[in-house]
């Protein structure tokens, strides 16, 4: 009779592990979903050309604000100011002039986010 009585308490423990199992389970889902969306970047920065002289160009930032320190120009695929500048913050809708340049129409330039490897803006002068 004893042993009957034990065999029907262990049947009711049995949904309640299943239970905490599942709840656990579905933490460490939640948990590793959380984790991978933290790390997808959505949109970014949003640079746009303004316009060009034989030694400088302006750039304008459609937002966020970015780091000036972070920023490398490019042309012809050669670094032409790296950093932009030593220090500073481009906040979102001004512009950005970089100056002591030698370009002409043809060139291609890029303005590149060394943090985030990513090339910001790519244009051929015209």
């Amino acid at each position: 009779m004893e042993e009957k009585m034990r065999m029907e308490n262990e049947r009711g423990v049995s949904p309640v592990i299943a239970t905490i199992l599942l709840i656990a389970l579905t933490v460490v889902a939640v948990g590793i979903v959380a984790a991978f969306m933290s790390t997808i970047s959505l949109g970014g920065p949003s640079v746009s050309f303004v316009s060009y002289t034989a030694n400088s160009i302006t750039f304008k930032n459609n937002g966020p604000d970015l780091s000036k320190s972070d920023l490398r120009l490019l042309v012809n695929d050669e670094v032409a100011v790296n950093p932009v500048a030593s220090s500073g913050t481009w906040v979102s809708g001004t512009n950005l002039t970089i100056s002591d340049l030698t370009l002409a129409a043809g060139d291609n330039v890029k303005l590149y986010q060394i943090s985030m490897n990513k090339t910001l803006i790519e244009l051929t002068l015209t």
